[in-house]
């Protein structure tokens, strides 16, 4: 488990975007099994580290940190294959758009959440009101009751592709995770819910 390269700007280091995933699946092991306190205990440690890392605002954590060393000169986006992508290291994304170099904190939620588990482990649900209005949303968007359809430009997420429509897995996983949830609650705590 020792941090290698990868493709030739993902240098060893510690990436903010999977930490924080990391940190989220830890929670929701401990929020199963509290008898292993350590799933919640190394979330810890990592909030203890992660916030005091250089980041925007509070909103934006990098992709990649250095390790052992937090200053900002050390924060940064570092290549070295000089055949394609430049030789660089800089606080500044490169000039390439197609890769992810910051991604949103959501440090603050998992310090809450982490915080909330200290005494509570109940699963946190959304309100009644906001489910139905995810599932309208999620029925609603649908292309012939069949599939959602996601849309991208040139200056979006996938910079440099073609413009049009694509099947994206996380627009499918969220909205099915919300109609199994919609089906599963109005036989219980929704029942309710005014048809």
């Amino acid at each position: 488990m020792q941090p290698r390269w990868a493709r030739n700007w993902e240098a060893p280091a510690i990436a903010g975007q999977e930490s924080q995933d990391v940190m989220w699946a830890l929670l929701r092991l401990y929020q199963l099994d509290p008898s292993v306190p350590a799933n919640r205990d190394a979330v810890g440690t990592a909030l203890a580290y992660l916030e005091t890392v250089d980041y925007a605002n509070d909103t934006m954590i990098n992709r990649y940190i250095e390790l052992d060393d937090t200053s900002p000169a050390n924060i940064g986006f570092y290549t070295v294959n000089p055949g394609g992508y430049p030789v660089q290291f800089s606080p500044a994304p490169p000039t390439y758009q197609n890769y992810g170099w910051e991604v949103p904190s959501q440090l603050a939620a998992l310090h809450s959440e982490y915080d909330r588990l200290a005494s509570d482990t109940t699963v946190m649900k959304r309100s009644c009101q906001q489910l139905r209005a995810d599932t309208a949303h999620a029925v609603d968007t649908t292309v012939n009751n069949e599939r959602w359809i996601t849309t991208y430009s040139p200056g979006g997420p996938r910079s440099g592709a073609t413009p049009g429509d694509y099947l994206d897995t996380r627009t499918f996983v969220t909205n099915m995770r919300t109609l199994a949830e919609f089906v599963v609650r109005t036989t219980t705590d929704c029942v309710a819910w005014n048809y």
